[in-house]
């Protein structure tokens, strides 16, 4: 602008020419207005200052976020590491658990420990591999032996009647009967490939069954042959051989 003193020319801004010294009112009226504009700036700067500014708020909930999820993710991950860890542990105690039960049957059925082997069976059967042969003969041996230790128990319940029990008995017989056909005909019947050891086994049971329908209960071979052949035992078969023997026998009376 031109001062009108002394006519030179200088900037609006200046309080005063610079050339004589003359006051300059735009200037001084700019200068206020920017005064104020700080001054009004510093001020909403300073309350800013005191208040969370939506930005910052944003930013603060979304690393509280972060790190929730960050915690979350370690939480699951360490849950996931401790139960596989648990479980290979379980899953390595139970193998080991299972191979010392194998051992122990096997030292048994050398033993010929057969009711012990059983039991030991009856223990472990449900964790132990079908598909390992060691498993598979423990498993037809405790069979052999259950079907047989029930045979036994129903014979000697009857060998313990007297001779009017055996008369008034309904029960006991027809089950030594049908227990002594389940242990003779157990080859045919469970196993195409039957153990050596089981084989044994029911050679053996076999003599007795024969000597205990055929020299206690009293049928003919003849008889016995036809037992022994039959494809199933149904109840109605058995209460035929009942009959037959409680008549051979007199407990019919």
């Amino acid at each position: 602008m031109q001062c009108k003193n002394c006519g030179s020319h200088y900037r609006m801004r200046d309080l005063a020419c610079p050339y004589c010294g003359t006051e300059n009112a735009l200037g001084k009226v700019w200068m206020k207005q920017r005064t104020d504009a700080e001054l009004s700036y510093e001020r909403e700067r300073i309350a800013a200052g005191k208040r969370w500014s939506p930005y910052i708020y944003n930013r603060t909930i979304s690393r509280v976020i972060v790190v929730e999820v960050v915690l979350f993710i370690l939480l699951i991950a360490s849950v996931v590491v401790f139960y596989a860890g648990k479980e290979l542990v379980y899953s390595r105690l139970t193998n080991k658990r299972n191979q010392e039960a194998i051992q122990e049957m096997e030292t048994l059925l050398e033993e010929k420990r057969y009711g012990e082997l059983e039991a030991y069976w009856n223990d472990y059967r449900d964790s132990l591999n079908s598909n390992d042969p060691k498993v598979r003969k423990l498993s037809q041996v405790a069979s052999v032996t259950y079907y047989h230790n029930s045979y036994l128990d129903t014979k000697l319940s009857f060998f313990g009647l007297t001779e009017e029990e055996k008369r008034e008995d309904d029960f006991i017989l027809q089950y030594s009967i049908r227990s002594a056909w389940n242990v003779y005909t157990y080859e045919d019947s469970y196993w195409d490939d039957l153990c050596d050891e089981a084989k044994e086994m029911l050679g053996v049971y076999k003599g007795e069954i024969h000597a205990y329908l055929v020299g206690y209960l009293k049928l003919t071979e003849e008889e016995f042959e036809e037992f022994v052949t039959q494809d199933y035992m149904y109840y109605s078969d058995s209460d035929k051989w009942v009959e037959l023997v409680r008549e051979r026998n007199g407990w019919n009376d």
